[in-house]
């Protein structure tokens, strides 16, 4: 019995705390409902409220926590995108800095062969300058005196020397010669 009495003295105390909760729900509700048509906001300004209390403001999240919390996601991800575009540029202008480096040496190399083909022309017209003297030297002399000099002197030279004469003194140096070494510059001349 006396479980009996304790069972239906914890019933009748759910049945008052039930009773009890009725009407302070419907109050409540009655509250929220003129509060909301008198332009209020009550869950606004309660948010608000609690948000102002130490401890209390950790447990609710409001409006602007929340549109703060989409704009830091949005920058974090802007931020991840500008990232991923500045890895892709540093890439790019590596790939760049190579090219250039490669083209640097490449203008280099062929700065070098311009000297050194600068330097062969600069040759060349030395040697022309001073083959067209010997020529205008061998030209004022006397056949018999070039063609013992020309006789003298290396094959090569007297080809060179024999090409630039004007032919009537070539002729002229060539009979004064011994006729081997004439046959010699002859097919030398010929085949040059």
């Amino acid at each position: 019995m006396a479980k009996k009495q304790k069972e239906q003295s914890k019933r009748s105390w759910l049945s008052y705390l039930v009773l009890a909760m009725i009407p302070l729900i419907l109050s409540v509700t009655i509250i929220y409902i003129v509060l909301s048509l008198l332009g209020m906001e009550p869950v606004k300004n309660t948010t608000a409220f609690l948000n102002r209390l130490p401890g209390v403001n950790r447990l609710i999240t409001t409006d602007d926590d929340i549109r703060f919390e989409r704009m830091e996601a949005d920058y974090l991800a802007q931020v991840g995108d500008y990232q991923s575009e500045l890895n892709r540029l540093m890439s790019e202008a590596t790939e760049k800095d190579s090219e250039i480096e490669a083209l640097e040496q490449k203008i280099v190399d062929l700065n070098n062969q311009l000297a050194e083909y600068q330097s062969q022309i600069i040759d060349q017209t030395e040697q022309t300058n001073q083959l067209e003297d010997i020529v205008k030297t061998y030209t004022e002399m006397r056949p018999k005196n070039a063609a013992g000099i020309l006789t003298e002197t290396t094959t090569e030279i007297a080809v060179d020397i024999l090409k630039a004469l004007p032919s009537d003194n070539r002729s002229e140096i060539l009979a004064n010669m011994e006729p081997l070494k004439a046959a010699e510059l002859t097919e030398l001349l010929v085949n040059n």
